[in-house]
C-alpha cells in the first residue's frame, strides 16, 4: 500500500480512506510505505488492522521516536531513514525483523537498544553516535551487514567490541567517522576488525583477502 508523498502530517492517529473508499482489506496488506510525508509521531492504534505487514517504510518524515510497533509482530523490514530520531529503543518485540534502516537521523544515544537476533542487516549511517554500547542487544548471529559510516566513533575499539556480538558480519561501513586511520596504519585497522569478525569480506567498501 502506497501512502507516500500524501501530505501526512503531525500526529497520526489514522490513515485516510484508501482505494477510493471501497474498503481495501488492511488484514492483508504486507508493505506500507509512508515515505516524504510530515509525520511527526504515530498512534499505536493506527497498525492494529495490519496483522500480515512485513515490510513499513517511514523515511522522509519528521518522527521524534520510534513508534509503537506491537501491533505488526510479523515485521521483517523497518526503514525510519532520513527523520529526527534522537535515540534508539526497544525493538525485541519484533522477533521477525531482518532489516532496521535509521540513517541519517540524530541517533546519538543507543544505550536502550535492543533487537531480535533474526537481524541480518542494520544501517546507522550518518547520524551522531560517539558510542555503540548497546548493552541489552543480543548477539547477532544473522547479522550480515553494518552501516556506521558518517558518525563521530573516535575510538575503533568501541566499534570492535560491538561487531564480536556478529560473528557473521561480512560487510562493515566506518568511513567518514574520526577513528579512521591513517594511510600508515590501514593495515592494522583491517586486521583488528577482521581478528573480531572472521567472516568479513567488506570493509568501508574495500574487499578484505583472506
Amino acid at each position: 500500500m502506497n501512502l507516500s508523498h500524501t501530505k501526512l502530517s503531525g500526529h497520526l492517529t489514522a490513515l485516510p480512506a484508501r482505494d477510493g473508499g471501497t474498503g481495501m482489506d488492511d488484514a492483508a496488506v504486507e508493505d506500507l510505505n509512508l515515505q516524504f510525508n510530515f509525520i511527526v509521531s504515530i498512534d499505536r492504534h493506527v497498525f492494529a488492522s495490519f496483522a500480515a505487514l512485513q515490510s513499513l517504510y517511514l523515511g522522509g518524515n519528521e518522527l521524534r521516536e520510534l513508534p509503537d510497533l506491537r501491533a505488526v509482530p510479523q515485521l521483517q523490514c523497518l526503514k525510519i531513514n532520513n527523520n529526527k530520531l534522537c535515540r534508539l529503543g526497544d525493538l525485541s518485540y519484533l522477533t521477525r525483523l531482518i532489516q532496521l534502516d535509521v540513517r541519517a537521523n540524530r541517533i546519538a544515544d543507543v544505550s536502550e537498544f535492543a533487537c531480535s537476533h533474526t537481524l541480518q542487516r542494520l544501517s546507522l549511517a550518518s547520524n551522531l553516535l560517539v558510542d555503540i554500547d548497546a548493552p541489552h542487544t543480543p548477539a547477532l548471529p544473522h547479522l550480515q551487514f553494518l552501516g556506521l559510516f558518517g558518525n563521530r566513533f573516535e575510538h575503533v575499539d568501541k566499534i570492535i567490541a560491538f561487531t564480536r556480538r556478529a560473528p557473521a558480519l561480512q560487510v562493515l561501513q566506518c568511513s567518514g567517522c574520526p577513528c579512521l586511520p591513517t594511510p600508515n596504519d590501514v593495515a592494522q585497522y583491517t586486521a583488528a576488525f577482521t581478528a573480531a569478525v572472521p567472516a568479513l569480506q567488506w570493509l568501508d567498501w574495500v574487499p578484505i583477502h583472506h
